[in-house]
């Protein structure tokens, strides 16, 4: 179960990956359609995180930030499944957007550093935080800029976020088979 487990939160980074792409290539359907499709990839996101926190909370120190990761996943994916075009969504979908970017962000700085004691690629995972906190900030601040280059930030994100994911999957897998788990 462990196995299929982990081979779904690979999945996870690369659907995050591959919609990213997709953003990027199509800004005009992404506009239209990015609710529902950041919703369905959060959603997904936000369950395989926090399977991996349950089964591997007492393998790996700071555990507990991918469940708040997978919290926020699975909390920003519901809204936008449910209310994609409700005025409430579009008022606050560029905030919720800046703060999901922000925490994700946070999430790799933090798990850059505890992958520094074992994996000599930590920083790969610092790069990615960094470029993500700077992507919520500016859509933070910057709210007209975002709205015009969205599908922009949406791909560049996801594919961020992506490669977060499965970067920080194969850092476990590395640190697993170092202890021979």
């Amino acid at each position: 179960m462990k196995t299929f487990l982990r081979i779904l939160w690979l999945v996870s980074g690369i659907a995050l990956i591959l919609a990213g792409v997709y953003a990027l290539f199509n800004p005009t359907q992404t506009i239209l359609s990015m609710a529902i499709l950041l919703g369905v990839v959060t959603l997904l996101s936000g369950i395989f995180s926090i399977a991996a926190y349950f089964t591997q909370m007492g393998e790996i120190t700071g555990a507990g930030w991918i469940l708040a990761d997978g919290i926020l996943d699975v909390l920003l994916g519901v809204l936008l499944l449910f209310y994609p075009i409700s005025a409430f969504v579009a008022n606050i979908f560029l905030v919720l957007l800046s703060l999901w970017i922000i925490a994700k962000g946070i999430t790799a700085i933090f798990n850059s550093t505890l992958a520094k004691q074992f994996d000599r690629f930590w920083y790969l995972l610092l790069i990615v935080g960094i470029a993500l906190v700077v992507f919520g900030v500016l859509t933070l601040f910057k709210p007209v800029v975002a709205a015009v280059t969205l599908s922009l930030l949406i791909g560049i994100f996801l594919i961020s976020g992506g490669i977060e994911i499965v970067t920080r999957w194969w850092m476990v897998q590395r640190f697993r088979s170092t202890l021979g788990l």
